[in-house]
């Protein structure tokens, strides 16, 4: 997998301090997976229904990628306090790739309905990398097929 920019630089370099490197942040969503496997109710704060799959996750994890879950958890919605928060407009195979992203460091389809799925999902959700990452990975497909 490849990070963005800003993932593969070392953090805190020059400072004399330790920073976070590709290999930390695989560490942090190795830990991020597991936590979201088990489906801990005492560190999974929230869990998104779409369609008729749940995922057990973090409000803080969530909103740190999503600028639409972060205004939806902050505002004076029902979703702000609700354990269980149903997410419409999105689609269960397209959340799933989102999902895998997001909690375990791993993305990637070679169907094109799926990867249609999660250029449109990430849009609706306002995850950038991944749309970007979708939009050129449609094209490459499409010109594969012609």
């Amino acid at each position: 997998m490849q990070f963005p920019k800003i993932m593969e630089m070392t953090i805190g370099e020059g400072d004399g301090k330790r920073g976070k490197t590709e290999e930390g942040y695989r560490f942090l969503s190795k830990g991020l997976a597991q936590t979201s496997r088990e489906q801990d109710v005492a560190l999974c704060d929230v869990v998104i229904d779409v369609q008729d799959e749940s995922f057990h996750g973090s409000r803080f994890v969530l909103a740190s990628v999503s600028p639409v879950l972060k205004r939806m958890f902050l505002a004076q919605m029902k979703e702000s306090q609700n354990r269980i928060v149903e997410v419409k407009g999105v689609s269960k195979k397209g959340f799933q790739v989102i999902w895998d992203f997001i909690y375990e460091d791993k993305y990637g389809t070679e169907e094109e309905d799926v990867a249609l799925a999660v250029l449109k999902d990430s849009h609706f959700l306002q995850i950038d990398f991944l749309y970007h990452e979708y939009a050129e990975k449609l094209k490459g497909m499409l010109r594969l097929e012609n």
